[in-house]
């Protein structure tokens, strides 16, 4: 039985146009700017753009569609790429109104010419994360919450490990400070008497 040929335009064709990661291509160009080749119908339907409307033009030409935050994005990370010659991965948070707003999460790799090593083309990949970063923020903003409430109370509060080793204290007696205390077993700082009940 002999295996099957894949043609390698057609798969690349498939993983373009299919799956819910935007992809989009840049060329490079010589002056150090960029045109934009094409973005996947995900990506489209995003940004409510149609990839015929950016192919083979600058991102400058297009700041109307596409707004001046993203055109700034292009040129500063885009050509952070092109320098270091190696993938990058960023966040960005692109404030256009619609589908697109948010946050989002871009890797981008470059394409270099195998005769000079320049790199000649960009390939990028996006994903939405703004539901995860709200998630993120709203978590950070309850720990903040939660050490101040911890910091201000009046009683002695001690958070123990399994062996009852001291990972957090929100104050100590005035001849020790929380570097003393952090990381000893909380026997260590307990009358005799008391000690067995902790065991």
């Amino acid at each position: 039985m002999t295996e099957p040929k894949v043609d390698h335009g057609d798969l690349l064709d498939a993983i373009f146009n299919s799956g819910d990661i935007s992809i989009f291509v840049v060329t490079v160009l010589e002056d150090g700017g960029f045109t934009i080749d094409g973005i996947n119908p995900t990506h489209e339907a995003l940004m409510g753009i149609k990839s015929s409307d950016l192919a083979g033009k600058r991102p400058e030409e297009v700041v109307d569609v596409i707004g001046q935050e993203a055109v700034d994005y292009i040129y500063s990370v885009y050509g952070e790429c092109v320098e270091k010659r190696d993938r990058i991965h960023s966040e960005f948070y692109h404030p256009m109104v619609g589908a697109a707003q948010g946050w989002w999460s871009v890797m981008i790799s470059p394409i270099m010419d195998s005769n000079t090593g320049r790199v000649i083309r960009l390939v990028g990949t996006g994903t939405m994360i703004t539901e995860h970063k709200e998630t993120e923020a709203a978590l950070r903003e309850s720990e903040e919450r939660m050490r101040g409430i911890f910091e201000a109370t009046g009683e002695y509060i001690l958070v123990l490990d399994r062996e009852h080793r001291i990972i957090d204290i929100n104050r100590t007696v005035p001849d020790l400070n929380k570097d003393d205390v952090i990381g000893s077993p909380v026997h260590n700082f307990l009358p005799a008497g008391d000690r067995a009940r902790v065991a």
